[in-house]
């Protein structure tokens, strides 16, 4: 039962995000608090059965936001699998947010199914965003490559990157989900996910954005 904390200042949404995922007797909710300063102050008084494995952190607090609250958590207790709930999708919180540590960025009007999905995702070390901070992410990524110097290295070959590895890849350039490569190539979503690991693995990365930038940068793409 993964044990959860959720930090959110504003009281009306605090109450109701607890009321939604209250349908969920596989969660449990172990800490609440109303900004990042009384989280990261909480950490050290609880015991194990009381720490939270993932947080969902709101951004926006006045009492230390959560991206702060963030970058200080992650270095005492690395374990943690932080999730950044906001209204905002703007890149500076975006990739501040990853930047502290996060391992994922939510719009707070994500459905209920979608929030327990993203916290599973966590624990398994996947990192979620939602749809629209996906699209801006790679957006950014891609104007990033368009505007940088022309003098650069020779472009590498794909390592060892089967076609199935590459189309899932390019796939995932698109902003498309596990679960809509699954459909479109006929595949499990275990399958994809497998895919995605051995990609990862190959290319020597850690997530997503990594790998993609890595294949616009060397045009790989282009030669599949």
């Amino acid at each position: 039962m993964p044990r959860l904390a959720i930090v959110e200042d504003n009281l009306l949404l605090r109450k109701n995000l607890i009321q939604r995922l209250s349908g969920y007797p596989d969660l449990n909710i172990v800490l609440v608090c109303s900004n990042g300063k009384q989280f990261v102050d909480a950490l050290p008084d609880l015991v194990p059965e009381q720490m939270p494995e993932v947080v969902l952190m709101d951004v926006a607090m006045d009492e230390m936001n959560g991206i702060e609250a963030t970058g200080l958590a992650k270095e005492k207790y690395p374990h943690l699998h932080i999730l950044m709930l906001s209204v905002f999708d703007d890149d500076d919180r975006v990739f501040n947010a990853i930047r502290a540590g996060a391992s994922g960025y939510l719009l707070k009007e994500e459905t209920a199914a979608s929030l327990v999905s993203a916290i599973q995702g966590a624990l398994e070390g996947k990192a979620y965003m939602s749809p629209p901070i996906a699209k801006k992410t790679l957006e950014f990524v891609r104007h990033s490559l368009k505007v940088a110097p022309a003098s650069k290295a020779p472009d590498k070959d794909a390592p060892s990157l089967s076609k199935r590895e590459l189309e899932i890849l390019q796939m995932l350039s698109q902003g498309l989900t596990y679960q809509h490569i699954s459909t479109s190539l006929f595949l499990s979503e275990y399958t994809v996910q497998t895919h995605v690991k051995n990609i990862y693995s190959k290319m020597h990365v850690s997530n997503k954005v990594a790998a993609i930038r890595m294949a616009m940068e060397n045009n790989w793409f282009d030669k599949f």
